[in-house]
């Protein structure tokens, strides 16, 4: 594949693209309003004390908080169905919360070949991994939330009255897929990037804190 012309950092404009920034906070708002729905569910299915509450839904990351909804689900008197749509609706709640959580902690490094080239950082010792997302595939994480909200809502609704259950949206794609292997081009650093990080590497490799 033919690398595109990749330019200095600093003669980029350091805002993000408009319609980047537009999708990206969507993601983030729609994450908040995904926890607030799940939380009006599982408030009439579990009578938790209000702290409990706050330490499920504002404490825990989100593998913990995924675990421990589905062990509280087991005293909740579900039927077989109810407790699989809901299994399901938490499933769908886990994959969009971990798509948020690498779009928001990702560096966005520039335009490239059509799409957006974004940089996560992984655990300490563990490196990192770049990822290409076109506009198109942040609408689709945006349109997923949007569809696991509703098909919250009307679980709620469903299971507060005894309605029908609703129709299951489709699940949403994890973003991890859309990681690069380590040699496309994109991991390769133009000249000027690579020399500027080599000198920050070598500033930090000779500061000494003294305790």
């Amino acid at each position: 594949m033919a690398r595109s012309k990749r330019k200095s950092r600093a003669a980029l404009d350091p805002r993000p693209p408009a319609d980047l920034a537009r999708v990206v906070g969507s993601i983030a708002l729609l994450q908040t309003d995904l926890e607030g729905v799940l939380a009006l569910v599982f408030d009439d299915l579990v009578n938790l004390p209000y702290g409990a509450r706050g330490y499920l839904f504002d404490a825990l990351h989100n593998r913990a908080r995924v675990d421990l909804i589905q062990r509280l689900m087991e005293g909740a008197g579900l039927d077989a169905r109810q407790e699989a749509a809901l299994l399901y609706a938490l499933g769908c709640f886990d994959v969009c919360t971990e798509n948020r959580n690498i779009l928001l902690h990702a560096h966005y490094e520039e335009p490239y070949e059509g799409a957006h080239l974004f940089f996560k950082e992984g655990a300490p010792g563990r490196g990192g991994w770049y990822f290409l997302a076109t506009t198109r595939n942040l609408k689709a994480v945006e349109t997923e939330m949007v569809n696991l909200k509703w098909y919250l809502l009307s679980l709620w609704k469903s299971l507060s009255v005894r309605n029908p259950l609703p129709r299951r949206p489709p699940p949403p794609h994890r973003l991890s897929s859309l990681r690069l292997p380590e040699d496309h081009p994109a991991w390769k650093l133009p000249p000027e990037a690579s020399a500027w990080l080599s000198q920050l590497l070598a500033q930090r490799r000779a500061f000494r804190p003294t305790l």
